[in-house]
């Protein structure tokens, strides 16, 4: 028999019953074949959806035996369902079933990724600050579990913003901005506030200094209590400036911690006071040697003698402001405690010990002392004596030994260079000691920052009106606040909440620090009224600080003059001028300094317009009125001969003006050792200029009459 081949699809033919049984074998052989059939295309519809392999499989082949008449054999097929056994398909000669073609291998499904679950860190959920729904449990440890967040990953940028967001919030809820009590939604909510204060650190902190909350993990328990306890983030909030290295005041304060437990309690202060100075190795120099004072050296020592009440004061009535002017002592732990034994003097009356130093006059007059010192100590230097940097020496460092915040003060006046000293009588004021008349406000180095300030800014501490824990605390809060609406980029609400700081301490200086901060980067386009308004409120507020006055003649000369006529430039300065003649004003307030330079302004914009006339009939003026005060005289003297010295002609007028001045307004008949002293600085300021104008023959001379005075002077001395 052939191969049974696929049969062409055609319409079924039903056959009866009587038909099959008449066609005995036959019958059997049709059932066969249809059964043959239905095989093969089972088979090929099976491979042309399956997978398909190397070879296509051949149909079966069915071969059947003739048998008997009347004997059936049934085929050896699977069974058929009932309906196929039934009926029968026409038989067609099987043909030959068409090649077909290898189908192509489909594309294997991408792997599928397995499903993770999403990762939602603790910034996911908003923080919620309102005092009530704040305290719930849910939001408590949603709080602790952002802090560790940030504590354990570093993640101080995402805790920021976390806290920004929510502290917006907070302030969207307040309606009036201009009035302080407006903003107790967030300053009297513990919650808020609490996040506000964290916050306005965080900002505040350089990168490294926030890098290291998470690196020292050791400190993690300091860093936690800083972050949480509110009254140590407001001390570290008020004392911190730019100029202090962060990341080594944290680094120490949390050394000092985590040896002494009363680092968090009663001696906060003092260590972070500690801190502040010991940002940098505290390496004084003291008899030739350098010191290498460590803090819980200093640390010991004041908690030891104010446990024992062995101090002249009370350390855990200051703050930390005050104590850097107490644990900045540049001597060492022996000279310390001989000033504890032997300076037997009350707070009140410690300026009496500049005055237990006798005067010598011999160091003054030749510079060696009558009596030379074996070592440079507080004994020696009140057996010996001194001048008046060694009897400010001796009477400061024994006050901070004694716990007493003090200071040496150095200015210039008509006697030349002379030092005095501040100190604290009581717990809010700052008194002077050791000043001579007719010396205006000096200066001293400031032991946390570094950098040079004003003696004004011990007045402005014992100005009632600027005083008092509460009354600072509070204009800090709204420095703060400002703070915050400037991270919400909000101008206007960062100049009312800066405003409102100083309208609470209207001298405090970081707050005018952050207005002119402010007001450069927001408000440099604003028109020039509104910078004339905001430099004369500047002056008034600090007519008698040189260093707040230089920083509005700043502003001046950036904001105010390159946008008004030189005629009005010259009438301000000129009213400023006027005010340091003011017989109202103290002598301390009375900075030469300052006076030279708004009349160097002055002079400066005539010589820029040509005016020389004008120059000169101006310093004229100034050096007449001057005369009294050798160094305020030599500071005109030297900017007006500056000015002129672009014109052979102008410069040798100057020359001649200022000889005259000096003859007439500055020197004397006198015959005392200081005053000499600083004629004759003034004097050779005046052969200098003949020199520079060619004119030697006359600078000779007034060398040699120098010379003569200086030796009948020095007679009269000694």
């Amino acid at each position: 028999m052939p191969v049974a081949k696929m049969p062409a699809p055609r319409r079924p033919v039903r056959v009866s019953s009587a038909r099959v049984a008449k066609s005995g074998g036959g019958g059997a052989f049709w059932v066969g074949m249809c059964a043959v059939g239905a095989a093969a295309g089972f088979f090929w519809w099976q491979g042309s959806h399956s997978k398909p392999v190397q070879k296509i499989a051949e149909a079966p082949v069915v071969v059947v035996k003739p048998t008997a008449p009347g004997k059936k054999v049934a085929p050896t097929l699977p069974s058929l369902p009932v309906e196929m056994a039934r009926a029968e398909t026409i038989p067609m000669a099987p043909a030959p079933m068409p090649a077909t073609p290898e189908p192509a291998a489909p594309a294997a499904p991408a792997a599928k990724k397995p499903v993770l679950p999403i990762e939602q860190d603790a910034f996911s959920q908003p923080a919620t600050l309102d005092g009530t729904a704040g305290k719930s449990a849910a939001n408590v440890k949603r709080a602790e579990a952002a802090l560790d967040e940030a504590f354990s990953k570093g993640k101080w940028a995402q805790y920021m913003e976390w806290l920004r967001a929510a502290l917006g919030v907070e302030v969207k809820k307040v309606t009036d901005f201009t009035q302080p009590q407006n903003y107790d939604r967030v300053l009297k909510n513990p919650i808020a506030y609490t996040a506000l204060l964290q916050h306005t650190l965080l900002h505040r902190l350089p990168a490294d200094a926030r890098a290291l909350l998470t690196e020292d993990s050791g400190s993690r328990p300091f860093f936690t209590w800083l972050l949480t306890t509110p009254d140590a983030t407001e001390s570290l909030l008020q004392t911190l400036r730019p100029e202090d290295g962060a990341r080594d005041v944290l680094r120490v304060w949390s050394r000092l911690a985590a040896e002494d437990d009363s680092v968090r309690g009663k001696y906060r202060e003092l260590a972070l006071a500690i801190a502040l100075v010991f940002d940098q190795p505290f390496k004084p120099r003291w008899n030739s040697e350098t010191l290498e004072i460590t803090p819980r050296e200093r640390f010991d020592f004041y908690k030891e003698k104010n446990e024992k009440g062995q101090l002249q004061t009370h350390l855990n009535r200051y703050t930390a402001s005050d104590l850097v002017w107490v644990v900045a002592d540049p001597v060492p732990l022996s000279e310390l405690d001989w000033a504890l034994k032997k300076v037997h003097l009350r707070q009140r009356n410690w300026g009496d010990a500049y005055g237990m130093v006798k005067y010598d006059m011999d160091k003054a007059v030749t510079g060696m002392a009558k009596v030379a010192y074996d070592s440079y100590t507080f004994a020696e230097i009140l057996e010996k004596g001194g001048i008046c940097g060694d009897r400010a020496y001796f009477a400061a460092y024994t006050g901070r030994a004694n716990g007493i915040p003090a200071a040496i003060i150095g200015g210039d006046g008509p006697l030349g260079g002379h030092a005095w000293i501040r100190w604290m009588p009581d717990d809010d004021k700052w008194a002077e000691s050791g000043r001579i008349g007719g010396y205006a406000a000096g200066t001293t180095t400031d032991p946390q920052t570094g950098r040079t300030i004003s003696e004004m800014e011990f007045v402005r501490r014992s100005d009632p009106r600027e005083t008092g824990a509460q009354r600072t605390l509070t204009a800090h809060r709204f420095l703060w606040l400002a703070d915050l609406q400037s991270a919400l980029n909000d101008t206007p609400k960062t100049d009312t909440a800066i405003d409102l700081s100083l309208k609470t301490s209207p001298r405090l200086s970081v707050g005018w620090d952050a207005k002119l901060a402010h007001w450069r980067k927001f408000h440099r386009e604003d028109d020039v009224k509104v910078w004339d308004d905001l430099v004369r409120d500047l002056k008034k507020r600090f007519s008698d600080d040189k260093v707040m006055l230089a920083e509005a003649r700043k502003l001046q000369e950036e904001f105010i003059f390159p946008r008004q006529e030189v005629k009005e430039s010259i009438h301000d300065l000129k009213q400023d001028a006027k005010k340091f003649k003011d017989p109202r004003r103290s002598e301390a307030s009375k900075d030469t300094g300052t006076m030279a330079e708004l009349v160097k302004r002055q002079g400066q914009l005539l010589a820029d317009a040509g005016k020389f006339d004008s120059l000169h009939q101006l310093y004229h003026r100034s050096l007449q009125e001057n005369g009294g005060n050798p160094a305020a005289w030599k500071m005109l003297a030297r900017d007006y001969f500056a000015m002129c010295s672009v014109n052979e002609i102008e410069r040798e007028k100057s020359a001649r003006q200022i000889e005259n001045t000096y003859e007439r307004y500055v020197e004397t008949p006198t015959i005392d050792w200081f005053a000499v002293g600083s004629q004759n600085s003034a004097y050779a300021f005046v052969a200098d200029c003949w020199k520079t104008c060619g004119n030697t023959e006359k600078a000779e001379r007034i060398a040699k009459e120098m010379e003569r005075r200086t030796k009948k002077s020095k007679r009269e001395a000694l």
